[in-house]
């Protein structure tokens, strides 16, 4: 970005702390060119079945998610943004066993985009499915495999997604899912694919092994 022209600040802060983000806000409405767009990409896991589940474990995650985008929000309602990015998961449309919390504070950051967009304020909420080549998974090969293996298809790589994402403002999609992942191998694994939600799915799959048709597998 810089070899580009571009002047680039990294600051440290917790977008779940209001009154730290406010200070960013601030400094940067001080000291830089006017913010034009916030991208929210804060992720936590803390994995664990439902019972297993206290209200720190719940709050380690939802905290980055639904305070993070709630405050920032309200710290920007005031400004003219070209774009407000809301990074969720397909596993908010999918499910994942273990993952209760995560799903929670995605299904929140949904809803945030459309509470926006009602509100004639910019706001686009990607699901990502798994990035193979950059960020978590990249860094752990073992759970890329798994996860390879269960969705039967490889992890979209950063520049198809940075792609999806460019159509997405061009298009000003308030929510879409983007995943590579094979029905057919995935719906062995889901006990919830035989239901209406994933008719559509199910049907664009076709073959005998269609969950949705009696005697499939």
């Amino acid at each position: 970005l810089e070899g580009k022209g571009a002047r680039v600040r990294v600051e440290a802060c917790d977008i779940a702390d209001e009154v730290a983000l406010a200070r960013v806000i601030a400094e940067i409405e001080r000291d830089l060119p006017p913010l034009k767009g916030v991208v929210h990409a804060a992720m936590v896991l803390d994995d664990a079945l439902i019972a297993n589940l206290d209200g720190g474990r719940l709050r380690q995650v939802i905290a980055p998610k639904v305070a993070g985008a709630r405050n920032l929000h309200r710290l920007t309602l005031g400004l003219p943004l070209d774009y407000f990015i809301l990074y969720s998961s397909v596993t908010t449309a999918l499910g994942n066993p273990g993952q209760a919390n995560y799903v929670a504070a995605n299904a929140y950051l949904e809803s945030m985009a459309a509470l926006r967009r009602a509100r004639g304020l910019p706001a686009t909420c990607v699901g990502w499915g798994p990035l193979g080549d950059v960020g978590y998974l990249a860094r752990q090969s073992e759970l890329r495999e798994s996860l390879t293996g269960r969705l039967g298809a490889q992890p979209l790589t950063a520049e198809a997604a940075l792609a999806e994402l460019e159509m997405a403002l061009l298009t000003d999609a308030g929510l879409l899912t983007v995943a590579n992942f094979e029905w057919k191998s995935l719906a062995k694994l889901m006990p919830a694919a035989r239901g209406p939600r994933f008719e559509f799915l199910a049907r664009r799959a076709g073959g005998t092994d269609s969950p949705l048709k009696e005697g499939g597998d």
